[in-house]
């Protein structure tokens, strides 16, 4: 976009959905005003299996850090925060920021692996996991 485009020409109109690399989309007027009850997230772990977290509303989705998803892991499925790693659109998610400002929302699924001590460190790249974690559809030959 340049600036001195107006966002009509765009066909940004009101009520439309802004997105900007790396922040969080801002929703229309009336899509902000609306509050969600029953907001889900699903964990989904390396084995395949998949777990569905529940939160009250959009507020205290906003709300919850990284860490705080973390503890409601720890509790449902017993292991320890120290443990995870959680990762959300190839980021690996840091343990103090709000799960809002990585972009996840009603019905995100969120990857969770496993770190144990001992061992060495990982020496892979972290697209190499994403690319194992959400797999591309096979390509058709001609």
């Amino acid at each position: 976009m340049k600036n001195s485009e107006l966002l009509s020409n765009y066909r940004v109109h009101h009520g439309s959905t802004i997105c900007q690399a790396g922040r969080p989309c801002v929703q229309g007027a009336e899509e902000q005003e609306q509050k969600m009850e029953n907001i889900k997230i699903f964990v989904k772990s390396l084995t395949g299996k998949q777990t569905e977290y529940n939160l009250s509303n959009t507020e205290e989705m906003q709300k919850m850090t990284v860490l705080q998803l973390m503890t409601l892991i720890y509790e449902k499925e017993g292991i320890p925060e120290a443990q995870q790693q959680l990762i959300f659109r190839g980021w690996q998610l840091k343990d103090s920021e709000l799960l809002y400002e990585y972009g996840v929302e009603h019905e995100t699924v969120v990857y969770m692996i496993l770190t144990l001590s001992g061992g060495g460190e990982f020496r892979g790249s972290i697209e190499v996991l994403v690319d194992f974690l959400e797999p591309q559809a096979p390509k058709l030959s001609d």
